[in-house]
């Protein structure tokens, strides 16, 4: 199993957003269109690739789209369809073309990332094991990965190892949409394309409480493009909102603890100070406790007043009170009356 604390190239997953699925799943905000407009799509070119997890480029922070599905179901042909065509991928129809981690970075301020695909690539056993280990390793691992696509061709019954993998990108907590790619062709004599897509559907509901939005898309027809790239800025206003939480959260610690700083300067201070003088001197929050507690005490002191003068059980207090008197006043009067009559 994965550590998702290791600090290491892929950066570290638990300073990365949230995003439930499954059973817990979350509803993403409204998409910010600006994000994937065409002139900005427009603005993608080929940045990067690895094979391993040594040759992976640092997590900077940049949201990042990851793409992977079986091998020949049409990767690179939907990063053409997203990118208005400007997208440099090699598309073929030799299954196993993509053989690294390819990064495409969109606009300047996130990325597209193509996966080798799973499944019957023409390759050794031991590659694609090593294929599918580096892939899950990011999926687990990566800090700044916003969201996957997991692509499933539609023009053919759904794999095994498609509900197998999308199982396990929901037992990881990893956000991911299901997309549907090669909606355009249905076969003769072959399940159609609805029928298909109901059956991965089915298949995933017969396990998951809640599944993840699934959109159709066609390369030929570019059916599902805007519902693709709606979805991803959804995904990157989310996290943008998340991190700006984190953010704010970390700062309201800062000055908590800068102000528990200066209280406990200020204490240490005192406490010099009556150490040098000799005096006693309470800490500020203790000396403020107790002016409210004298403050508060004030307020009885009349009323108590009363009640002490009556506490005296003299003889002439006990007179007086025989003769009606209820206060201090009638108190005096009745004096006075006395020594009058004396």
């Amino acid at each position: 199993m994965f550590d998702a604390h290791d600090d290491g190239k892929l950066g570290r997953r638990d300073r990365r957003p949230v995003l439930r699925v499954g059973a817990r799943a979350q509803t993403l905000p409204p998409p910010n269109e600006k994000i994937v407009t065409e002139k900005k799509m427009g603005k993608v070119c080929f940045e990067s690739s690895a094979e391993t997890v040594e040759d992976a480029r640092p997590s900077d922070g940049a949201p990042e789209i990851a793409l992977i599905g079986r091998s020949n179901v049409g990767k690179s042909s939907l990063l053409n369809l997203m990118t208005f065509g400007r997208g440099e991928a090699a598309v073929s129809a030799k299954p196993g073309t993509t053989v690294s981690m390819n990064h495409y970075v969109v606009d300047n301020k996130w990325r597209l990332v193509d996966l080798p695909g799973y499944g019957y690539a023409e390759a050794q056993r031991e590659t694609i094991e090593a294929w599918d280990a580096f892939t899950k390793e990011y999926f687990v691992s990566r800090e700044n990965l916003a969201g996957v696509l997991l692509l499933v061709d539609a023009s053919i019954p759904p794999s095994e190892k498609d509900a197998i993998y999308a199982d396990w990108l929901i037992e990881n907590d990893t956000p991911f949409t299901i997309v549907f790619t090669k909606c355009d062709r249905n076969k003769p004599g072959a399940p159609t394309v609805e029928e298909n897509k109901a059956a991965l559907r089915e298949t995933l509901e017969s396990k998951w409480h809640r599944l993840p939005s699934m959109i159709s898309t066609s390369s030929v027809t570019t059916e599902g493009r805007e519902e693709v790239l709606k979805f991803i800025s959804s995904l990157i206003v989310y996290r943008r909102q998340r991190n700006d939480e984190r953010k704010k959260a970390k700062r309201r610690e800062k000055v908590r603890a800068m102000k528990e700083e200066k209280y406990e300067a200020k204490g240490k201070a005192m406490a010099v100070a009556r150490r040098s003088s000799g005096k006693t001197m309470k800490p500020p929050r203790v000396v403020a406790a107790k002016t409210r507690a004298a403050e508060d005490d004030d307020e009885w002191d009349d009323e108590e007043e009363e009640e002490e003068d009556w506490e005296d059980e003299s003889s002439f207090t006990m007179n007086v009170k025989s003769k009606g008197a209820k206060t201090i006043q009638d108190m005096i009067r009745a004096e006075l009356d006395e020594i009058a009559e004396g």
